[in-house]
Order: C-alpha cells, then sequence, then structure tokens
C-alpha cells in the first residue's frame, strides 16, 4: 500500500491516509484524515456497540414473551373465556370460513395425522412423494426468485407426476420415489438454477428449463452437495447445450 501522509489528503481532498505505521491497539491499516483515528478501531468499537444493543433488545424480548405466555396461560383458563371461545367457534360465519382455510392450505399439503399431547392437538403431516414433488416444485420458483408468473406451475410444467417419478426411477432399482428418498437420495436439478437466473430474463422459461425431465436427476447425498452449484462438469455443459438449444436459448 502507498504511503500518504495526512498533510497530502488534505491537499487532495482524500478521506484516508496510510502512514505504514501501527496505531495504540497494534492495528496497520489506514486512517481518517478528519480525526486522525485507526479505521479498523472504528470498526470493531461499532461493533461492539451494534453487539450490545442487540443482546440488550433479545434480552428484553424474551422477558416480554415470557410475561406474555405467563399472563395468556392463566387468561385462557378463565370460564369466561372459554365461554366466550365457545360461543365464537359455534358460529356458522366462522365454521364456513375454517373449511374455507382448510380447503386452500391444509388439503395442499397432503394427508394430516393429528395427535394428542396433553390438552394440545397437533398436526404432523405424512412425508408423502406426492407433497414432496409440490413442495420441490415450489422450492424451485422460490430460489429462481421469479415470483408470479404468468401461467400456473403445473400448466408451465407439461406433465403430470406419475410420469415425472417413472423418469426419474428410469435405471434405478428403486419401486418409488419413497425408497430413493429413504436411501438419503435427492432430486438434482443437472443445471444449476444460478446459471439459469444469471443468464435467462425470461420468468417463465426459466422455470421451464429447471423443471424440465431432462434436466432432473437422482443423486446421493454426498454427490449432489460435492457437485453443488458447479458448471465446469462435463455433464453439466452437455445438459446446457441440449436445453439451450430445446427452448432456442441463445448463449
Amino acid at each position: 500500500m502507498e504511503i500518504i501522509t495526512r498533510q497530502r489528503a488534505l491537499k487532495e481532498g482524500l478521506k484516508y491516509y496510510f502512514t505504514g505505521k501501527p496505531c495504540k491497539h497494534g492495528h496497520i491499516s489506514k486512517r481518517w484524515t478528519i480525526g486522525k483515528s485507526c479505521i479498523e478501531c472504528t470498526q470493531t468499537s461499532r461493533r461492539k456497540k451494534m453487539k450490545k444493543e442487540y443482546d440488550s433488545k433479545w434480552i428484553k424480548n424474551l422477558d416480554n414473551r415470557k410475561k406474555k405466555e405467563q399472563y395468556y396461560a392463566v387468561y385462557y383458563k378463565k370460564p369466561e373465556v372459554i365461554e366466550r371461545r365457545k360461543e365464537y367457534n359455534a358460529k356458522l360465519e366462522i365454521k364456513e370460513k375454517k373449511k374455507i382455510y382448510n380447503k386452500k392450505y391444509l388439503d395442499k399439503l397432503g394427508p394430516v395425522e393429528v395427535t394428542k399431547r396433553g390438552n394440545k392437538y397437533r398436526r404432523k403431516w405424512i412425508k408423502t412423494s406426492k407433497g414432496k414433488f409440490r413442495r420441490f416444485i415450489d422450492n424451485t420458483s422460490r430460489r429462481l426468485r421469479s415470483g408470479k408468473l404468468s401461467k400456473s406451475k403445473q400448466a408451465l410444467l407439461g406433465y403430470s407426476f406419475e410420469e415425472y417419478q417413472e423418469r426419474l426411477l428410469k435405471g434405478t432399482s428403486f419401486s418409488g420415489l419413497k425408497e430413493a428418498y429413504e436411501f438419503g437420495y435427492h432430486v438434482d436439478h443437472m443445471v444449476p438454477l444460478s446459471y439459469n437466473s444469471d443468464t435467462i430474463f425470461c420468468k417463465e422459461l426459466q422455470f421451464q428449463i429447471a423443471m424440465d425431465l431432462d434436466n432432473l436427476q437422482l443423486l446421493a447425498k454426498t454427490e449432489n452437495h460435492k457437485k453443488s452449484g458447479k458448471v465446469c462438469l462435463p455433464e453439466v455443459q452437455e445438459a446446457i447445450k441440449y436445453l439451450w438449444t430445446k427452448y432456442n436459448v441463445t448463449l
């Protein structure tokens, strides 16, 4: 780094100057022309202040949460509140609203297993291969940051779950995708999603190429982590050439 005196920095109107000498805390770094303080020292002091503020806020929030939990634990056990909630839940309007909510959100995730723990009922989503397929589609669109698409995701795919499963299991000894998941296999995109989002600007085309059956493969967990987002691999280069010609994308 070039040595610049403070006088020269003031004349040239520079923000920093560098002497090459350590400060009182032992940092050899640039210094501010106004104030003569070391930049590393100012950064460390700012980090400490921010950490103190964050810790104090976090402790306050934790205390407030505990107070709220204690208050509502007593409040919801009152007989007046219990009667009021029963009356509210017995209304036909609220029952209809709950039905609509269940159809919209809960039924999408597949079959539900209800378990009782004390007085609380908890829903466990059974991990079916169909449910995982839906989640995989949602995750790809989220990772591509496609946002709102002009058409529905199912219309853009152009294939059913059965075709998807058949294509992935081709050439393997697995009876179904559930068995493959149990053995630690992942459904992998041959062309990384980051490469798609950087080179293609059309959202619908990004999604179609990412979810194309020729772009999907079953990979072991370790191999998938090793591959990650590498584009230099020969298999990936071949897949890019094939898919780009299929969808008429110019490289």
